[in-house]
């Protein structure tokens, strides 16, 4: 059985993803890479994940959007929204509708590898 845990993360940015999907590898990790949060949904759907990283603005459905349809889903998987345009108004939105964390970009290996 693998006891790796898992984690879907959700970039619309492909270098972005790329990266942070590497690192989150690299401390060993199980990582799901997906581009929107309609894909995002969709994985989710199909897997049960330890944790969600989503950015906050993507086409198609935005992290606000996703963390709504996972909340409603299962209540208890957190979600950490991650911006390069976050503001007190966006970021007290995502807690309001039960995010764990909110982050901003750039964001620091050192500060992911610690709030994971």
């Amino acid at each position: 059985m693998d006891s790796k845990k898992s984690i879907l993360l959700v970039e619309d940015k492909y270098e972005e993803r790329m990266a942070l999907r590497d690192s989150l590898r690299g401390w060993g990790f199980d990582v799901t890479a997906v581009s929107d949060g309609v894909r995002g949904f969709e994985k989710f759907n199909a897997k049960d994940y330890n944790l969600v990283i989503s950015d906050l603005k993507m086409p198609k459905m935005d992290g606000i959007g996703l963390l709504t349809k996972i909340r409603e889903q299962r209540n208890k998987v957190p979600v950490i929204l991650i911006s390069g345009y976050g503001t007190v108004e966006s970021a007290v939105e995502a807690m309001r509708l039960g995010a764990f964390d909110f982050m901003v970009k750039p964001l620091s290996p050192k500060l992911i590898e610690t709030v994971v």
